[in-house]
């Protein structure tokens, strides 16, 4: 946002508004949304539209040249990462046996931090090989897809479970 050279060259306040005060007051704003897109919607249809809502926003964020764009991405970002807090938190609640549910989320937190501790290395790598933020946005977004695509099985096994369950009432 601050490199010229992309067009953008953004002083150091839009930048923080941008990447950080709007996403933030939006996840506060809809965390409850989440809350009760949680307990309604089948755990893996909630976990693929936050997915998608994150893919989207990376595209339009990081292909953006325009303010516009770049709010619109923050925005929906914002939304997305709402919803992110709370599956990250409450999913072990929806997945792990109540026996199992710290095991889960010590293997969650840990294989983020993973990614976390990869994460820079990566973007220094792609960054000293060029890579444009479009390039980056899309490739980033298509992992997520791929990401939720890997959800599907689990989706259609929750389904079958929650018609089960439902016909025993």
């Amino acid at each position: 946002l601050a490199n010229p050279r992309y067009g953008i060259d953004a002083p150091s306040s839009t930048i923080g508004v941008l990447t950080i005060t709007i996403p933030a007051v939006l996840r506060v704003l809809l965390a409850p949304v989440y809350g009760w897109v949680f307990d309604h919607l089948p755990f893996f249809v909630a976990r693929i539209l936050v997915n998608v809502g994150f893919a989207l926003s990376i595209v339009v964020f990081f292909a953006g040249k325009s303010m516009t764009g770049l709010v619109a991405g923050a925005v929906v970002f914002g939304i997305a990462a709402a919803g992110g807090d709370v599956m990250w938190s409450l999913w072990t609640s929806r997945l792990a046996p109540p026996e199992h549910v710290a095991d889960y989320s010590a293997l969650h937190t840990f294989t983020t931090g993973v990614r976390g501790v990869a994460a820079p290395f990566v973007g220094l790598w792609l960054l000293a090989h060029n890579a444009s933020p479009e390039a980056v946005g899309i490739g980033s977004a298509l992992l997520i897809i791929i990401g939720s695509l890997i959800l599907v099985p689990d989706l259609r096994a929750e389904r079958i479970r929650l018609a089960q369950a439902h016909r025993r009432r």
